[in-house]
């Protein structure tokens, strides 16, 4: 049995199982195709001139059987509807999943704002999570960074050019915002959704009235609007505008770690990273290519690096203009952003701006060519465009941004216990990858998954060589100059110990049990159900599983087990057996099935158990599988996967 985290892994699954009412998938198998959906999600100019060029590329340049285009700005050339939240999850899990196949490549090419965490700046509009965070531990509760306002100093806070004050005016703990600094407080600042959890409950105050900016989270605790609970989780106590400390759970400690969640704009709302990951789950595709960009005009935003760790998946190639921690960068005048122009052009071949009066791409006059083809072969490989952007990219350049790629399906590079955790494996699945079908040249020549010394054997043996020659090799002509040199060494030699993670290829129908939803929000108070789902299994004859919770955010109160039809009444059960209290912290239902003669072999998917809950309190919990065994009838162990689940619990 392997373990693998739900983040990356979820998206790998492909469920097929329509049967039993989880995904719809396409079902043709016909000819190999291109499928494109370009969203812009914010209003600013630049977002919508970056997809009107991707829009020209793939519509004019190559041969997509059909582009889904999305704008802020519906009036533009080629946009199908606005960019709302609604438009952009159906366009992934309807359009797209009714078109795409296993045969298929999927592109998504997405620019937007973003928010998420800063490590200097601290939280800009992500979401916190604390207990069993999908992010893993990120960050510390006592480094964690929040921004405010310094008290009882000027600033301009609503951006009229005028210096502002705010202060607790009448020892009253609520914070009020002198305008314009005259002495007259006219504002008062009110319950927010600070932490990001979807409720307005938070507050900043000043709580010990010494003009140092609290921070109470969960300040409302019973959804009434008012302030209930004045217990500061953090203090500005330098007054330096940042709050440093924050007790997210409210344990009474800041020692705990926490992950924030990502999200990128839309329209009328924030599409969350979890969101995305559940989205492009529903696909079928032989290869899918996500390409994110997002920042603020002139300014700063993004933290599109965040995205990975939850949809890092196989046949996957994730690119984004930042990393998770920090900003992407857009110039204040002209076309496009900056990393996006040079990834397109790269794809387009040819420079271009865009022409606000006629709505339109112009390409340059006289022509600026751009070729990045370095391996002649005439195709850009995405890895070329990856190359020729990072390479060309002005705000990289002058260390404003730093672009992140993953394609070998770890779900790295991510930020994790307050540092990064790079990659420098990936590249070899975007190397062979295209817009179209064959599998262009890599430096992993033997096709073993790595490049390494024996890849630069086989370059060794026909160094020298033209067409003809008794040592010619035409895979070692990495750079197709019908010569194997000193640069095709360098290919190597640049590529070295990239490798795929698991060998690329269709995504695989493994045999896999797991928890369905695999993300579950409810309310607390609330019951609900949870299924264990067995996939694709062959020669079944029995199982047993053991799944843990938190038990201070759920109780379990029924467990069922489900057993095929085929069985009839020859079965042994054991359980289920429920335990709340397993141990201080989790609680536990353990159950086992066999089949008894003359029981068939079971093959197929389906149910095997059902779970029900009560959401004790708010938080998140892990449902962890553990000690999954499937026999089958020669009493051995059937290999699968097993996929944890997550279930998040928000105030009534």
């Amino acid at each position: 049995m392997i373990k693998r985290k739900l983040g990356f892994l979820v998206s790998s699954l492909l469920l097929c199982v329509s049967f039993l009412g989880i995904v719809s998938t396409a079902q043709a198998q016909d000819p190999q195709q291109l499928w494109a959906l370009i969203i812009s999600g914010s209003t600013e100019a630049t977002f919508s001139n970056d997809t009107q060029y991707m829009y020209h590329v793939l519509h004019d340049h190559y041969s997509f059987a059909g582009i889904r285009y999305l704008d802020a700005n519906t009036s533009r050339p080629g946009v199908d509807a606005l960019s709302t939240k609604t438009n952009v999850r159906s366009a992934i899990t309807s359009w797209l999943d009714s078109h795409s196949t296993a045969n298929d490549i999927v592109f998504i090419f997405f620019s937007s704002h973003g928010g998420g965490y800063h490590t200097t700046n601290g939280l800009e509009g992500g979401r916190v999570e604390t207990v069993g965070s999908d992010e893993g531990s990120e960050q510390r509760e006592s480094t964690f960074r929040i921004s405010f306002y310094p008290l009882n100093t000027p600033v301009d806070v609503n951006g009229d050019g005028v210096n502002d004050r705010l202060c607790d005016v009448n020892s009253d703990r609520f914070i009020e915002v002198d305008f314009n600094d005259d002495g007259s407080y006219t504002a008062q600042v009110t319950l927010s959704d600070i932490d990001g959890d979807g409720q307005s409950d938070d507050l900043f105050a000043d709580v010990g009235t010494n003009n140092r900016c609290d921070i109470l989270i969960n300040a409302d605790t019973n959804g009434d609007r008012q302030v209930d609970n004045w217990t500061s989780d953090g203090q500005d106590t330098d007054n330096d505008g940042i709050i440093v400390g924050v007790d997210f759970n409210g344990d009474g400690d800041r020692n705990d770690w926490v992950g924030v969640d990502e999200f990128m704009q839309v329209q009328d709302d924030l599409y969350w990273d979890d969101e995305l990951a559940i989205d492009l789950s529903t696909l079928s595709y032989a290869k899918l290519i996500f390409v994110r960009f997002g920042c603020f005009e002139g300014d700063r935003g993004c933290f599109s690096g965040g995205l990975i760790d939850d949809i890092s998946a196989k046949n996957r190639i994730i690119m984004t203009s930042s990393n998770e921690t920090t900003y992407s960068w857009m110039p204040t005048t002209g076309s496009y952003s900056f990393w996006s122009e040079a990834f397109i052009d790269a794809l387009h071949g040819q420079k271009t701006h865009y022409d606000k009066t006629s709505n339109s791409v112009v390409h340059e006059s006289p022509p600026i060519y751009v070729d990045a083809d370095t391996s002649n072969d005439n195709h850009v490989s995405m890895w070329e465009a990856w190359q020729y952007a990072w390479d060309n990219d002005y705000a990289r350049l002058n260390g404003l941004e730093t672009p992140w790629l993953d394609d070998n399906f770890n779900g790295e590079p991510t930020y994790i216990d307050e540092d990064e955790d790079l990659d420098q494996t990936d590249g070899l699945f975007s190397m062979e990858t295209y817009f179209g079908f064959d599998k262009l040249k890599t430096p992993d020549i033997n096709e073993d998954g790595i490049v390494n010394i024996l890849d630069m054997q086989i370059v060794a043996e026909a160094f020298g060589s033209e067409p003809g020659d008794p040592n010619w090799n035409e895979d070692a002509d990495l750079d197709n100059d019908d010569y194997v040199g000193i640069k095709d060494m360098y290919f190597v030699s640049q590529a070295w110990q990239k490798c795929y993670s698991d060998p690329p290829g269709p995504v695989s129908m493994e045999t896999v049990l797991f928890t369905y939803p695999i993300l579950t929000v409810v309310r607390k108070g609330e019951t609900f159900s949870v299924n264990v789902v067995l996939f694709n299994v062959e020669n079944l004859h029995g199982w047993e599983f053991q799944l843990y919770w938190n038990n201070a955010v759920l109780k379990c109160t029924e467990a069922e087990i489900c057993v095929p039809d085929i069985w009839g009444e020859n079965v042994f059960e054991v359980g289920p057996s429920i335990e709340n209290g397993f141990n201080t912290t989790h609680g536990r239902c353990s159950m086992a099935v066999v089949a008894l003669y003359p029981a068939p072999s079971f093959n197929g998917s389906m149910v095997v158990a059902t779970l029900t809950f009560e959401a004790r309190a708010v938080g998140s919990t892990i449902l962890d599988l553990q000690k999954t065994i499937l026999a089958n009838s020669e009493a051995c162990a059937i290999p699968h996967i097993a996929i944890d689940g997550l279930v998040k619990v928000k105030k009534r």
